[in-house]
């Protein structure tokens, strides 16, 4: 086919080459090259080629031509993945640009270099087959293109309403998406150039976003090993559809896969089409379509790699669109946002795109003669092709002007209008100033405008929550409700309502308020996660009222349960235990699936759950109240007596399916809840639950109550041998990031004891930033176990539990330490501080010995008992003690203790609580049951720990003999749970397969409450039933435990504490260490005196065989030992206290009788100095010591009467050998100041004449003193 004589030296002629022909070339190459026809060749007269100077799209536009027209972002990739798996998914996207990216690359590249002319493919068809099939094919892509192109806009809206929800009515939702039709039409109105180059800057924003996402995912995924997995036939997922397990075969649903494939990079060769607007096609095309092929592939690769790897949610429930919650789990709600927008922008671009795509396929058509002659109408504008006065010259190499133009060819200098001398091209480079302006604010417009409607469509939905979440708008009551149990709806005057599905209305629910927020000085029980609960009856569900116009609230009882199937006593029973309702409601309005209520009768009341807020003065915040499908949060603000308090509300449905109950075992200690079962008579099944009393009728069985077990819910997967659910602890931002790690050890500590029972992976913990955070996480948020700190005037723990009273289900937690825990621990570790601390005010030592206890022993176990328990682990007095011991035994030159330790500690307190909320209770025998030679061997102290019970109080691991070589590698803190323990965690949650009826006791329970080391809990302690069961004691031998703290203070006192005051130190440091010294000294008493009259009466189930119990009482032997220890404090033995000419050395901190030196104050005084009292002090602690070894011990040896190893006048006897000093005494024994032995006899005296004239008192211990103190009868 010959040349036309009309086209320019660049033109090609478009036919079949030559074979060695076949490369890729330039225009000017491609013109120079001898054509003939090849054999079969149709032979076409094409168009006239557009000369070089007209054409201006350059490799990097049409590179973003591709991207859009191919890709436009990895939006409907998330298929790949989950159709088959990771494994599948990844080998898909690295070998299909091999399969089909790269030969359609080539091919389009090859045949566009080769027919840079408008039309492309149809060009193509048209010299290869001919116009009928060139028509073909031409028009009836075109008609698909048109088409396709028309959804893009309605993407683009979708996009934001599926992340926003409805912009409004049917009609304003059409407006705004022809207005962004339109919007995006203006580039292809504005030229070429315009198109191209916007097209460069739009994949920016598509990219940027979806890369920050890959990052982000790939740094905070920590689960590699998901890219091996594959997709199996049945996997489980829970009520609000999130993976549970998988398992079975291997199944990958390969139409989708490859569909998802083909579809995801098919769309190149579209970039054909414009070829005659490209410049120098012989290089631009090959350039671009190879850069195109990569970037596409990496598009897919990256984004679903961080999204894998991190890999929340589950890759098996992606679908198209996932990118949106991917994102929200990786990034929160600012990622999420900004993917939002790259997924308006992805549309917007392959929209533009494609109606560039389709305008110059029917343009090529139509100058080819397939298409009605009109359509080759454009605008002629852009380019002057005649040279002008003041035009550039371009030489060869050089770039011409433009944003994104290639080099100019050596070719396009030898055209008619290059300079034979220069060898430069005249050429205008710009079009005349005023239309280039004009088509510049066009272009900024449409931009603008466009962005400008999916910011007002984000505007519409979303209102200024710093956190990304939705505000609480009120819909019209004609609209559905959303698919939550429960949500609040604030209306435009601030009255609000309640929402309630009627799918779900009429269900039992927990009410659980904690505060966020409180104004002025923290005080206990208002300060930031305190639980505001004044009762423990906080289940309730909705009744519909006989009118049928309101609902009732009614509290439920579970004290009380009737058998099913009992119809004889249902009646009775109902009426006997008819709660009745707390409140009626009216129904404001109705719609198809929701009821509305007001909601303030239950805001001003705190919901009936505490009398705190009970007030009219409250406003709900719609910021940060959420619904979710099974539970819901409000918040709401109250004007309290006491100053301004935000309130959380979690409310949240119990589960559908009721746990399993499990029957209680006092052997083992867990938290339980006991209820009573009427018509258990004549039934078998029963007869663990109840009391079986036989008569000539036989068995019958009489109600009592059952007791079961407070306990987590935990299953095993048996796809994956897992545990379904796992208790997960998330650690409060307001944990100090320094001891995170240390908190989180602290839960993960309990795994061993489920990986025995067969539960993996059923404990762990979370921390801020690690990839299985909840972007939605807040404290007090039913579905988020958390470990807290807040700030208070006292310091404690709190480990407040929601419990499932149908079942004893434990199904929610927190864990709050008072900020003074982290405080009293790293400050008291330095007993030397610099800084002048706040000390006691003026009162009498001899009145107060030791500093003020915050929480008293006796208060903490009577708490702990019920679910709101409040621990005494993380703040005793006794680690104050603990603390100093570790400054001199294991601190360095200063004093200073390593964070390692410190973190010990912090990780033992977690430990313990963590233990009480999976359900168990103290077990104080546990250090009773590790011997003094194991606690000084390293080893076994690491294995097995320092007693057998982490539930139980310990001090660190310090003995008096403890010498510096051995304190390097101490271990001073429980860092694994104990034996104990992991019979009481098999106990709870291993399976037992001989379980047959719920609650009641099976003998593979009863085996393994068997297996159970010794436990002694708080009701024991309390009441003394035996020496062993004490807090804060070490080792098998409580006496030699208290011997060694007094050994410890000679010790530390022996020590040079002077020389460790640093300079300019004030001298009440010195105070401080002696008031720990007392303190130890104090303690060590409650180790001694249980052990007089002492009988170890243990949890003891009668034996197979076994006649009757007998109790261990302890031996005379021990007791006279214990006594012992009270003598040597009594007598003042030398070294215990300090001599008395150094008791003048000691001065104190102390204000005015109105002042208490220990709060923060705006006229804070306290600066007056005084001599501490310490013989005052030190003689009150010998009067104790004097008391304690005659009560209760004279009380307990009456009580066992002749069995009783040591006798009463045995007991006296040694007792008045106290305050007497022998003759042969040595010198370590002999008191340090004999000037306290007249005054305590005196007390002895006064003491005993008490007892002989009070009238209740047993004439057996009369008669005893009688024995052994004759001289006080004449005088009583």
């Amino acid at each position: 086919m010959e040349k036309s004589p009309e086209a320019s030296s660049t033109a090609f002629v478009p036919m079949t080459p030559h074979l060695e022909s076949l490369r890729l070339r330039g225009p000017s190459e491609a013109s120079a090259m001898e054509v003939g026809t090849a054999r079969g060749s149709v032979q076409h007269s094409p168009a006239q080629i557009k000369e070089e100077s007209r054409r201006v799209l350059t490799t990097i536009s049409i590179v973003a031509v591709c991207y859009f027209a191919v890709s436009g972002g990895p939006i409907g990739s998330e298929f790949v993945v989950s159709a088959g798996g990771p494994l599948i998914g990844f080998i898909g996207l690295l070998l299909f640009p091999f399969i089909w990216g790269i030969p359609i690359a080539f091919i389009t590249a090859e045949l566009s270099s080769t027919f840079p002319e408008d039309g492309g493919y149809t060009v193509w068809v048209l010299n290869a087959l001919g116009p009928f099939w060139a028509f073909q094919t031409g028009y009836w892509s075109w008609i698909s293109g048109v088409i396709d192109n028309a959804i893009y806009p309605a993407l683009a809206v979708s996009a934001f309403t599926a992340a926003y929800g409805s912009i409004g009515t049917p009609l304003e939702e059409y407006l705004v998406k022809a207005a962004i039709a339109l919007l995006l039409a203006l580039p292809n109105l504005l030229g070429v150039r315009i198109v191209g180059n916007g097209m460069a800057v739009l994949s920016l924003f598509v990219m940027v976003p979806f890369l920050a996402l890959s990052v982000w995912g790939i740094v905070r995924g920590s689960d590699w090993s998901v890219l091996g997995e594959v997709r199996r036939k049945d996997i489980v997922t829970d009520d609000e559809g999130n993976f549970v397990s998988m398992s079975g075969g291997i199944t990958i649903d390969w139409s989708v896969l490859v569909n998802t494939l083909f579809w995801n990079f098919n769309g190149a060769v579209s970039v054909s089409v414009f070829g005659g607007e490209v410049a120098n096609p012989g290089r631009t095309y090959p350039r671009a379509m190879v850069i195109s092929v990569v970037l596409i592939a990496l598009t897919y690769l990256l984004p679903l790699l961080g999204a894998t790897v991190y890999n929340e949610p589950h890759w098996t429930t992606w679908e198209d669109g996932s990118f949106a919650s991917i994102s929200e789990a990786i990034g929160g709600s600012f990622l999420s946002n900004w993917i939002v927008f790259a997924t308006f922008c992805s549309n917007a671009g392959m929209y533009i795109a494609e109606l560039f795509v389709d305008s110059f396929q029917i343009l090529g058509m139509a100058e080819c003669g397939l298409a009605p002659s009109f359509l080759m109408s454009i605008c002629q504008v852009e380019i002057d092709v005649l040279p002008h006065a003041g035009d550039e010259a371009v030489a060869p190499g050089d770039t011409a002007p433009g944003i994104l133009d290639e080099p100019v060819d050596a070719a396009v200098a030898s055209t008619p209008h290059a300079s034979a001398d220069s060898g430069t091209v005249a050429r205008s480079v710009h079009a005349p100033w005023r239309l280039k302006r004009l088509k510049t604010f066009c272009a900024i417009f449409a931009l603008v405008g466009a962005l400008a409607v999916g910011v007002a469509v984000v505007a519409y939905n979303v209102q200024g929550d710093d956190d990304g979440a939705l505000s609480v708008s009120t819909p019209p009551p004609t609209q559905p409700a959303r698919k939550t149990f429960l949500s609040l709806e604030l209306a435009p005057d601030q009255a609000s309502r309640f929402v309630l599905s009627k799918a779900l209305w009429n269900r039992s629910f927990i009410v659980y308020p904690t505060i966020e927020r409180h104004s002025g000085p923290p005080r206990a029980g208002s300060e930031r996660g305190s639980i505001l609960l004044d009762t423990t009856d906080n289940v309730f569900h909705f009744e519909m009222a006989d009118d049928n116009q309101s609902l009732l609230l009614v509290s439920e009882n579970h004290r009380a349960r009737l058998k099913s199937g009992n119809d004889d006593l249902k009646r009775i029973f109902d009426d006997a235990h008819w709660p009745g309702y707390l409140i009626k409601v009216p129904i404001e309005f109705e719609t198809d699936d929701a009821f509305y209520v007001p909601s303030y009768p239950f805001l001003s009341s705190g919901f009936f759950v505490t009398n705190t807020l009970w007030t009219d003065t409250y406003m709900v915040l719609p910021d940060g109240t959420t619904s979710y499908p099974r539970n819901a949060v409000l918040r709401v603000e109250y004007e309290l007596e006491d100053g301004i308090a935000i309130v959380s509300y979690a409310i949240g449905l119990l589960p559908e399916k009721v746990m399993r109950q499990r029957a209680a075992d006092d052997r083992v200690g867990y938290f339980s809840s006991r209820y009573t079962l009427y018509g258990s008579e004549h039934d078998p099944a029963a007869a663990n639950t109840t009391t079986a009393m036989k008569n000539t009728d036989g068995f019958h069985y009489i109600d009592e109550g059952v007791t079961v077990l407070n306990r987590r819910r935990l299953e095993i997967d048996p796809a994956t041998n897992k545990t379904k659910h796992p208790v997960v602890y998330y650690i409060d931002p307001s944990v100090p990031k320094r001891w995170r790690r240390a908190f989180a050890a602290g839960v993960e500590a309990w795994q061993p004891a489920f990986d025995a029972i067969g539960f993996k992976d059923a404990v762990r913990a979370v921390l801020p930033g690690d990839k299985h955070w909840p972007a939605d996480y807040r404290l007090g948020d039913l579905r988020f176990n958390s470990i807290s700190v807040m700030i208070s005037d006292e310091t404690y723990a709190l480990g407040p539990s929601v419990v499932d009273p149908r079942s004893g289900e434990i199904l929610h937690s927190d864990i709050i330490f008072e900020y003074g825990f982290f405080d009293d621990a790293v400050a008291d570790f330095d007993q030397f501080s610099p800084v002048d601390p706040p000390a006691s005010s003026s009162r009498s030592h001899g009145e107060t010995p030791t500093r003020r206890s915050h929480f008293r022993v006796a208060d903490a176990a009577k708490r702990h008992r019920g679910r709101l328990h409040q621990c005494g682990i993380g703040h005793h007095e006794q680690h104050k003690s603990d603390r100093m011991l570790l400054a001199h035994f294991a601190g360095g030159a200063n004093g200073f203790v390593p964070d390692g330790l410190i973190g010990q500690h912090f990780t033992d307190v977690v430990m313990h609580e963590v233990g009480h909320t999976l359900g168990l209770r103290h077990n104080f025998a546990g250090s009773s049951m590790v011997s003094r030679l194991q606690l000084d061997d390293d080893a076994f102290v690491a294995k097995h720990g320092l007693s057998t019970s982490i539930m139980d109080y310990l001090p660190a691991n310090i003995f008096a003999d403890l010498t510096p070589a051995k304190a390097r590698t101490r271990g001073y803190y429980m860092t694994t749970i104990g034996s104990y323990d992991r019979a009481a965690i098999a106990y709870g949650y291993a399976v037992v397969p001989d379980e047959k009826v719920p609650g009641a006791k099976s003998e593979g329970l009863a085996e393994l409450a068997r297996r159970a080391p010794f436990f002694l809990t708080d009701e024991d302690t309390d009441s003394v039933g035996s020496p062993f069961g004490q807090r804060f004691d070490l080792s098998s031998d409580p006496v030699a435990f208290a011997n060694d703290r007094l050994d410890l203070a000679k010790v530390l006192r022996a020590s040079n504490v002077v020389n460790k005051i640093p300079d300019d130190a004030s001298w009440t440091a010195l105070w401080r260490r002696e008031a720990s010294l007392l303190r130890m000294i104090n303690k060590t008493m409650d180790s001694a005196w249980p052990v007089l009259g002492g009988v170890n009466v243990s949890h003891a189930h009668r034996h197979k065989g076994e006649r009757k119990y007998t109790p261990a009482f302890v031996s005379r032997a021990d007791q006279l030992r214990a006594l012992t220890v009270l003598a040597r404090i009594v007598r003042g033995e030398r070294g215990l206290f300090p001599a008395p000419a150094d008791y003048a050395t000691y001065i104190e901190v102390r204000g005015g009788d109105w002042e208490d030196c220990r709060a923060p104050s705006l006229e804070y005084g306290c600066l007056a100095r005084g001599l501490v009292d310490l013989d005052s002090a030190i003689l009150y602690i010998k009067k104790k010591a004097l008391s304690s070894a005659l009560f209760p011990a004279m009380t307990r040896i009456v009580a066992l009467d002749t069995a009783a190893p040591l006798h009463l006048t045995e007991l006296l006897a040694n007792v008045r050998n106290f305050t007497s000093r022998g003759d042969d005494d040595d010198d370590d024994n002999k008191p340090s100041d004999d000037s306290h032995a007249t005054v305590l006899r005196a007390f002895l005296d006064d003491t005993l004449l008490g007892v002989l004239d009070d009238a209740s008192t047993d004439v057996r211990v009369a008669d005893a003193i009688a024995t052994v103190f004759p001289d006080l009868v004449a005088q009583s």
